[in-house]
């Protein structure tokens, strides 16, 4: 093998291995402001009823090329969810609430709602066909 095809072959495993190392530099990137400015801007839109957890992974996605992926809002909260804490809420994080009736047909827990605190006692999320902005105590009271 000759010396060129060899530094040939070493660069072009050092551009296929950025490529891997690239998304890591996404979530570091990460403006909170950025996905409650696009959840407010959906404030109003149809959107399928029963589909909160694909709303909230839009809005992600939209903004930083990322998704994480779960059956529904319950599951997605046991592997995502990093407080507990009703008062101090941060502006961007997701929220999520227990389910009362419906039931995930994948993993069987009650499916749970979510949506997308965007400050000020407000939750942006899918539900009833649209997409709404709601007192965060107004969801807790029906879910």
């Amino acid at each position: 093998m000759n010396f060129k095809r060899i530094i040939s072959i070493l660069l072009s495993l050092a551009v296929l291995c950025s490529l891997f190392v690239f998304p890591t530099s996404v979530y570091a990137a990460y403006d909170s402001n950025e996905v409650v400015e696009y959840a407010l801007n959906q404030v109003g839109k149809s959107y399928s009823s029963g589909y909160c957890l694909r709303f909230v992974k839009e809005c992600f996605n939209h903004c930083y090329g990322f998704t994480s992926s779960a059956c529904c809002a319950y599951t997605y909260s046991t592997k995502f969810k990093d407080s507990s804490s009703k008062t101090n809420i941060p502006i961007g994080a997701d929220v999520f609430f227990k389910g009362v009736a419906s039931k995930c047909s994948t993993c069987g827990n009650k499916a749970g709602h979510i949506g997308i605190y965007v400050g000020n006692g407000y939750v942006v999320h899918a539900t009833g066909g649209k997409v709404q902005k709601s007192k965060l105590s107004s969801i807790e009271a029906w879910s």
